[in-house]
């Protein structure tokens, strides 16, 4: 029996179980676009055309020649490198001195550090002018703090006002020039014997 066409889409379109569908056109990919010869492909002129070196970077103003520079992050040099010149190894805080930029941009440029020269992002250094902008370099500033008056320790059971203390004349003998700590050892004293005896000397 002979499969008739247009049962639908998806598995209602199958005629047998080893002819695959076909792709629907949408998802069809033409041959002609991803054809290329190999003189484009080694052409120096579309070499470095929409490539990682043409990407436009900003860069921290626009370096002169002979300037010194202060390196901001670390790189390290690719051996695989497309550029025309070698890369150079920087390190943070490493001071160089610019030489040219890179003809086909601005990304890279080429700086000299001690004896060796070479290409390093532009991204990566900065004038040693605008020193402000690193952060290693900001000198702290100091933030006013408010005065903290301590009070002294004052307990939540104590009273606002303060208690009157008896003053210590309340329970002493003028005669006996001594004190007493309340009215009872002050009445026993006056009614004894030997407070009589002081009184009568005093008196004779």
């Amino acid at each position: 029996m002979q499969a008739t066409r247009g049962r639908g889409r998806g598995v209602l379109a199958l005629q047998n179980c080893r002819t695959p569908l076909r792709r629907p056109k949408a998802f069809q990919i033409e041959t002609s676009s991803v054809h290329c010869d190999f003189d484009t492909i080694t052409s120096p002129e579309i070499k470095y055309t929409s490539s990682w070196a043409d990407c436009e970077t900003d860069t921290d103003g626009v370096f002169k020649e002979g300037e010194n520079l202060m390196v901001k992050f670390t790189y390290s040099a690719n051996a695989d490198t497309p550029l025309d010149e070698a890369e150079l190894s920087i390190k943070q805080k490493d001071s160089v001195t610019f030489i040219q930029y890179y003809p086909q941009n601005k990304m890279w440029c080429k700086v000299r550090l001690g004896s060796s020269e070479g290409f390093v992002p532009s991204s990566y250094l900065i004038s040693l002018q605008g020193n402000d902008k690193l952060p290693w370099l900001k000198s702290p500033q100091e933030v006013p703090q408010e005065k903290v008056e301590y009070k002294p320790y004052k307990s939540a059971y104590a009273r606002d006002t303060p208690q009157e203390s008896a003053p210590a004349t309340s329970y002493r003998c003028d005669v006996c020039c001594k004190d007493f700590n309340g009215p009872q050892p002050y009445a026993m004293h006056m009614k004894s014997k030997a407070h009589k005896e002081e009184v009568e000397a005093q008196q004779g």
